[in-house]
């Protein structure tokens, strides 16, 4: 409840009354009727209220208000909010710069891209808080469209860290590369996945996050590079017996999904798959020479691996084309 002779917040929000409403965004002695007023302000879409707003996002000490008033002027669309939502990603409060960055993303101009492009640089020791704002930046970067967040983007996915925080970031910016149609990525995008896919033994005492955030990546990797048409790279390490089940895994995701990025080319490349095999690199250690034991040395086998499901994709939609295989 408000206190006792402090500005009706929502009876001046009911009658629209936009030159009440900045008049409370002054009320010193309460900072809640500061907020809701800037709240209401940004509801209202009068854009009579934004230099109020700024003043307010500037001047004001109380983080709530200043994310009151970021969230308004994100509302309100006004490119006056540009430089002083852009001011507000150098605060040290993580709540805030992820509100200023949301709002950023709406007002989508490009004044904000190298700011935000700041935010991506990673430390080992970087709290959890700043893996939240580098998120939420480059969902910005992604709706802004801008070639200069490519090279950023793919520098992330090249980051190796056991930290589970750091697969987060690195799904955004697959997706984000993914819509992007930046190919440059595909090569980043496939030695990540190779990185992320480790078998889950039973004996490996691996916690549940350490998995669901493996298999959240998995898939983003798996859909970005469906998108960016990644398919003469999958047929390249099918070639080579590398990586092979998991290259055949998104093949077929992207004949699910995005079948009409792929090239009749392609399409019949991948149909006329035939013995599909994958190496495997075992390590021998001979018999003890001399009393000494050998040094381990590789022994490769290899494993066919079911490509049926694929090739019947692939053939399913050069027939909807009206093309033979």
């Amino acid at each position: 409840m408000s206190p006792f002779g402090s500005p009706n917040v929502e009876r001046l929000r009911e009658k629209s009354n936009v030159q009440g409403l900045i008049k409370a965004l002054n009320y010193q002695k309460a900072w809640q009727v500061r907020a809701e007023a800037a709240e209401a302000l940004g509801g209202l879409n009068d854009q009579k209220a934004v230099p109020s707003l700024i003043r307010l996002l500037q001047q004001d000490t109380d983080s709530n208000v200043q994310v009151a008033a970021i969230q308004a002027l994100g509302k309100l669309g006004d490119a006056r909010a540009v430089e002083p939502l852009i001011d507000s990603l150098k605060k040290a409060n993580p709540d805030l710069q992820e509100k200023a960055i949301q709002a950023l993303g709406k007002l989508g101009d490009p004044r904000a891209v190298e700011s935000l492009i700041t935010l991506l640089e990673f430390r080992r020791d970087q709290p959890y808080q700043h893996f939240v704002v580098q998120s939420t930046a480059i969902q910005a970067l992604s709706k802004l469209k801008d070639p200069k967040a490519y090279e950023p983007l793919v520098d992330l996915l090249k980051i190796r860290s056991e930290r589970n925080e750091i697969k987060w970031v690195q799904r955004r910016a697959a997706e984000a590369l993914g819509e992007s149609g930046e190919r440059e990525a595909i090569q980043p995008l496939i030695e990540l996945w190779k990185d992320t896919h480790t078998p889950i033994l039973p004996q490996e005492m691996r916690n549940l996050g350490d998995i669901q955030a493996n298999q959240t990546l998995m898939k983003s990797i798996e859909q970005a590079l469906g998108r960016l048409g990644a398919v003469e790279q999958l047929l390249q390490l099918i070639a080579e017996k590398d990586q092979t089940e998991l290259a055949v895994e998104v093949l077929h995701q992207i004949l699910q999904q995005h079948t009409d990025d792929v090239t009749t080319e392609d399409l019949r490349s991948i149909f006329r798959l035939d013995k599909v095999v994958q190496r495997l690199e075992k390590l021998v250690t001979s018999s003890a020479t001399n009393g000494k034991q050998a040094k381990p040395s590789p022994r490769y086998e290899e494993r066919v691996v079911d490509c049926s499901h694929v090739k019947r994709l692939a053939q399913q939609e050069l027939i909807k084309r009206g093309l033979s295989a």
